[in-house]
């Protein structure tokens, strides 16, 4: 094979391994960051049940205490 065939190949080779790897770590990086928003979306959607199972509880609260009030002895 000639020399320059043979450094044509060895670039290619290089450059060719440089890309896929530049390619693995771009999907890499784009699995992390779709986890990482998965997560925080999780995490969201958790914040927003607890508060409105928060305003359910005071909602109810506030029915009983209306129904269930301590009569006031009138003398």
């Amino acid at each position: 094979m000639q020399k320059s065939a043979r450094d044509a190949l060895t670039t290619w080779n290089d450059k060719g391994a440089a890309i896929e790897d530049a390619d693995l770590a771009y999907k890499e990086a784009q699995t992390t960051y779709y986890t990482a928003l998965g997560d925080a979306n999780k995490m969201n959607a958790y914040g927003w049940i607890l508060f409105g199972l928060g305003w359910v509880f005071i909602g109810l609260g506030i029915i009983i205490y209306v129904f269930k009030k301590p009569k006031v002895v009138q003398s």
